[in-house]
């Protein structure tokens, strides 16, 4: 298991022709995405890659927080989710794992 802190970097993209990750006809994405890296800076740094990998064109992080299990205790769908990602995102070498939300564009964050 790495040493490596694990971050989730929140982030807007353009949907890219031949995205790997479309499920409707949206246009923009909301990612969060679980990134192992030492700093935040490394962690952010690594996104734009990943993304473009899956045709997202990478337009905004809106926030990024280090994981840490304390913050994610309650039984919610969301907590059990940001937990299952984080933990398998820690044995990872790069971004691996995302959770993506539809929306209709920039200004409906």
């Amino acid at each position: 298991m790495s040493d490596k802190n694990i971050w989730i970097v929140y982030s807007l993209s353009r949907v890219m022709e031949d995205c790997m990750v479309t499920f409707d006809d949206t246009e923009y994405l909301l990612g969060e995405t679980f990134v192992p890296a030492d700093t935040m800076q490394l962690a952010i740094n690594q996104v734009e890659g990943f993304l473009l990998a899956k045709k997202l064109e990478l337009l905004e992080i809106t926030k990024c927080l280090k994981y840490d299990p304390q913050d994610w205790q309650d039984d919610s769908e969301k907590s059990n989710e940001i937990n299952k990602f984080a933990v398998r995102a820690q044995g990872e070498p790069e971004p691996k794992y995302s959770i993506f939300t539809s929306t209709s564009g920039p200004d409906k964050l």
